[in-house]
């Protein structure tokens, strides 16, 4: 999800706690070859990494307008751009080991789809006794990746989302503003809808609360990742937001788009501000950024089959771009 205010977060995480098997299983799409191929392209970034290392083993799988997020810096558009963002951050980020997909499906064309999951990630080696190199235990952080391929093409990245990594450092880094969208055709058309079903989305949570709006937008078998748990689908959803407590609130707004050649899959990526006050009522705001991928239902309206999001520089986010009025 576009990441929670940090005190509903631990509530959530908390009444999360112990749940066991009451929890319901997400259903498993079914299997066809382009889904079985997208797996299996996501499966094999693994060896490419420990082929080609932490960057030019994750290259050769970026579009050439790919969008990639990354903890604690801007969205970074664009292949080139997002190549020099791996080489500065890939000492502070880690090196992925690997990634495990929990689920994905394709579009109704074939050549788009997503995948989202686990990935172990190996964190920087510190000194250890001795003179040698200590070897920390790797962590599990969240991805969401959004596919496409041209006729006869392999998979390529198009958008990219690491959940619940810690931030990078500070870098000056370019590609950080979206591309221009298409300005005629159907496919401009289907962005600008998605577009406009993402800001109706947030207009709603700011209306009704986050917990009446996420489970509306949230698709039957929709996933959110809430710490280490993933949450599948409306009533669940309503669970978690019923448990929190917190007086935050969270604005977004979408800055770019994509959408399959069918018209029935599509992703937006946008900025947030969370807004929220301590028991002493200070006030304190967060910025980020956010992936979502949403599917079109059987009665034409949109709804998001995964979400997710990380944290961007202070001040740099929503608001600094001007595309989001906080409360």
């Amino acid at each position: 999800m576009r990441t929670l205010p940090a005190a509903l977060l631990v509530a959530v995480a908390v009444g999360c706690a112990g749940r066991g098997n009451k929890r319901a299983e997400t259903p498993v799409p079914a299997r066809t070859p382009a889904r079985d191929s997208l797996l299996a392209a996501d499966v094999s970034r693994t060896d490419s990494i420990r082929r080609s290392g932490a960057v030019n083993g994750i290259v050769p799988w970026l579009d050439d307008d790919v969008v990639y997020l990354r903890a604690g810096i801007p969205a970074i558009y664009g292949r080139e751009n997002v190549t020099a963002m791996l080489g500065a951050t890939s000492a502070s980020a880690g090196t992925p080991v690997q990634w495990q997909p929990l689920g994905g499906e394709t579009a109704t064309d074939a050549r788009f789809g997503y995948t989202y999951g686990i990935a172990e990630v190996q964190p920087a080696s510190a000194p250890a006794d001795g003179g040698g190199q200590a070897r920390p235990t790797p962590r599990l952080d969240r991805y969401i990746a959004v596919w496409h391929r041209a006729p006869r093409g392999p998979w390529r990245l198009v958008a990219y989302a690491e959940v619940g990594a810690p931030p990078v450092g500070d870098v000056v880094l370019n590609g950080t503003a979206p591309p221009g969208q298409p300005l005629n055709g159907r496919e401009a058309s289907w962005r600008e809808d998605l577009r406009q079903t993402d800001n109706d989305f947030s207009d709603a949570a700011l209306r009704s609360g986050l917990g009446a709006a996420f489970s509306t937008w949230v698709a039957p078998t929709g996933v959110m990742f809430v710490g280490t748990e993933l949450v599948t689908g409306p009533e669940e959803v309503r669970e978690v937001y019923a448990r929190a407590t917190s007086n935050s609130s969270l604005v977004w707004r979408p800055v770019h788009s994509g959408v399959a050649s069918s018209g029935d899959l599509g992703f937006t990526v946008g900025e947030y501000v969370a807004t929220g006050s301590n028991a002493s009522g200070a006030v304190s705001q967060r910025f980020g950024k956010y992936l979502t991928v949403w599917r079109k239902q059987r009665d034409g309206a949109w709804r998001f089959v995964v979400d997710g999001g990380s944290p961007s520089p202070a001040g740099g986010g929503a608001r600094a771009a001007g595309r989001v009025d906080t409360p």
